[in-house]
């Protein structure tokens, strides 16, 4: 409750900072923090190419723990910027199976369709 008040009074560009901050000091740890961290904190800085890959392997993570809608939606981010056909093709596809897998069958369509 305190962590969300505070949160709410910092001006969105400062916000912004801070989690790229954050994301550059997660990334010099040795070992590095966990890759979910990570992303979350690039994706709040507005950094959604440095990100994408780190999402897709959180999504990975996620899908194997069994947190599939965790992982759909982390896919989403991963998609972010990819052009290759084949890359962008898989993510796609993983996306679809993680939206089915949590219970979403109807909107796993669109992505497994465009995945082909």
């Amino acid at each position: 409750l305190i962590h969300e008040a505070v949160y709410k009074a910092i001006a969105v560009w400062e916000a912004t900072e801070l989690h790229a901050r954050a994301a550059d000091v997660l990334s010099r740890l040795a070992p590095p923090a966990p890759v979910i961290d990570r992303a979350r904190h690039l994706l709040a800085a507005d950094r959604t190419s440095e990100a994408a890959p780190l999402c897709a392997d959180a999504a990975e993570m996620a899908a194997r723990s069994g947190a599939f809608a965790e992982a759909a939606t982390l896919y989403e981010h991963a998609l972010a910027g990819v052009v290759d056909p084949v890359e962008r093709g898989e993510l796609l596809y993983e996306q679809g199976r993680m939206l089915s897998a949590s219970g979403r069958p109807v909107t796993a369509v669109v992505p497994l369709k465009e995945s082909v």
